[in-house]
């Protein structure tokens, strides 16, 4: 059994930004819409933003001048933390901002997710599909990706599907006048999202945990045509399950503590780990964690090009320290497709 920790460098292949770059790209995509969908596109974003370069604070102004939205949720995220604790006016406006912010982000997500229907069919999207091929029965994927672009090539390929194929049972159902519910074999690999993912929102009916609803719009552009039971239609007011990026992420939330320790799990059977296009952000600690307790040094391969990077994982997680940087391509052109 083989895990996989794929970072934003794997899904960077297809169009994807890197971490220090989604900021802008948030940024570029509200801007062009004109349309009002939880907050008012054309009116508040230009004012949040002003906000952000104006801000008397000198933390939240730095914050958007370094065009890191780990730098500005780390912000907003701390003044929730004063407000509860003080309940001050200005931690008020401070989680209104992060509220919009939070949207924003999601609503950039489930737009890629949209266009990927079409982009997954062109030779793009080779070395993605030339990745999966690797992929062998049993193993697992762990991301920190909020895209799902993984599951739609492995959906292609027939090895996953949206089912069982995150970890927990999701019971799908016919649209109004839609087709027969299609039939899916039961995934040979899970693939584990620590941060979440686009789509998935809380299931409030749910018994027992893992809970988890697939929203009926990231079903339809996954090219399912069907919805979840528990949820045949979107929910307009409520925030899909995220974590967004923070040095103060909490991970209280039940799904979370569950896709976890399944996480920890792999890492202690595998016989093999590949750290993909993963770099390992400062503020993922808990992640650092998660790979120093359960992961054999031994069995720890990196699949990085960047010098630092390379060097900086290869200290922390390999016993293979000096090896040189090896681009993802590279990685692909040696290692065997599954038999």
């Amino acid at each position: 059994m083989k895990v996989y920790v794929v970072g934003a460098g794997v899904s960077k292949t297809v169009g994807y930004p890197l971490g220090k770059e989604l900021f802008d790209n948030i940024d570029d995509f509200i801007r062009s819409q004109r349309c009002f969908n939880r907050f008012d596109y054309q009116k508040d974003w230009p004012e949040l933003c002003r906000w952000f370069e104006t801000n008397s604070n000198p933390l939240v102004s730095q914050a958007y001048r370094s065009r890191q939205l780990e730098h500005l949720f780390t912000i907003l995220d701390h003044s929730m933390i004063l407000r509860a604790e003080s309940l001050t006016g200005e931690s008020w406006d401070y989680l209104r901002r992060r509220e919009m912010l939070l949207w924003a982000l999601e609503a950039y997500v489930e737009q890629r997710h949209n266009t990927d229907i079409a982009g997954s069919k062109t030779p793009d999207w080779n070395r993605l599909r030339a990745f999966c091929r690797k992929l062998c029965p049993g193993d697992a994927v762990i991301t920190f990706n909020y895209d799902s672009t993984l599951e739609r090539v492995l959906l292609d390929e027939k090895k996953w599907s949206p089912c069982d194929g995150y970890g927990f049972a999701v019971a799908l159902q016919k649209m109004f006048l839609g087709p027969p519910v299609p039939e899916f074999d039961l995934s040979s690999m899970k693939v584990l999202h620590l941060h979440g993912a686009v789509g998935w929102y809380r299931n409030s009916s749910a018994s027992q945990e893992p809970c988890l609803s697939l929203g009926p719009i990231f079903l339809r552009d996954l090219g399912i045509n069907a919805v979840d039971a528990s949820m045949p239609t979107n929910p307009p007011t409520e925030h899909t399950r995220l974590l967004q990026p923070s040095f103060l992420k909490t991970y209280d939330d039940p799904i979370f503590v569950w896709l976890w320790k399944a996480a920890a799990e792999a890492l202690r059977k595998a016989d093999e780990i590949v750290v993909i296009g993963y770099s390992l952000p400062k503020a993922d600690s808990a992640a650092l964690t998660l790979f120093l307790t359960n992961s054999d040094r031994a069995k720890v391969r990196i699949v990085n090009s960047d010098p630092d990077d390379n060097y900086r994982l290869r200290q922390l997680l390999s016993n293979d320290p000096l090896s040189p940087p090896q681009c993802f391509e590279d990685w692909l052109g040696k290692a065997p497709d599954c038999a």
